[in-house]
């Protein structure tokens, strides 16, 4: 029995095709990058464990409720005015087209918000580990706070966004190498700077001390 092709793309309603395979493609892309923004976000775990591995064996719960907290602010932050940052930076805000709390905010977006959160969620991280053994929780958490909204968020704004300044000269940040960790890391380094040494760090003698570590095991 032949099978005549030409017969068969009659039936076929070719708009029809055209928008099934759009509609399948815009599934996987979604798909895609959910799952990538997954991984990035089973990386705090990863975070947590190295950092554990280089504090004290009694500051441990401090730097596990520490870690958890700030994936709270990032998330909290974010969806609270960090989108709408990245899409508008600060206009709109009193419209009505605007994305707080992602209103207004389309369906098929939502995978690429969910993307960008974990990307800030990561730069956050990055101070975590730059002042360990430096800075208490509640410090911490406000400098996260305003790390996620006056220094990341601005910056996917002018890179990522077609409109921002830096994307529209023709800049180009491979992978996240400026936007998120160029920025926790440059946040890091400041509160390190004013902050000084780990307490208890540095001897009499002005030479420093060998870190203890809680589990080797953790930060490998």
């Amino acid at each position: 029995m032949s099978f005549d092709t030409n017969s068969f793309l009659d039936l076929v309603d070719e708009n029809a095709a055209f928008d099934y395979l759009d509609y399948r493609v815009q599934e996987s892309r979604k798909g895609w990058i959910s799952t990538a923004a997954s991984q990035i976000f089973f990386m705090q775990c990863g975070f947590l464990l190295y950092e554990v591995g280089f504090v004290h064996k009694t500051l441990v719960p401090a730097i596990i409720v520490k870690n958890i907290t700030d994936l709270f602010i990032s998330v909290a932050t974010f969806l609270t005015i960090g989108w709408h940052i990245t899409q508008h930076f600060y206009s709109d805000i009193f419209s009505s087209e605007h994305e707080l709390l992602l209103i207004n905010t389309p369906v098929h977006k939502h995978s690429i918000v969910f993307a960008t959160l974990m990307y800030g969620s990561a730069c956050s991280t990055i101070i975590s580990g730059g002042v360990l053994e430096r800075m208490q929780t509640k410090a911490y958490l406000v400098y996260c706070f305003f790390t996620m909204w006056l220094n990341y968020c601005m910056l996917v704004y002018w890179v990522w966004n077609p409109a921002g300044w830096l994307n529209q000269l023709g800049f180009v940040d491979a992978a996240g190498a400026c936007v998120v960790h160029v920025s926790g890391g440059v946040a890091s380094f400041v509160a390190v700077w004013f902050l000084g040494p780990r307490r208890g760090s540095v001897g009499h003698d002005g030479k420093l001390k060998p870190l203890t570590s809680a589990s080797q095991p953790a930060i490998a």
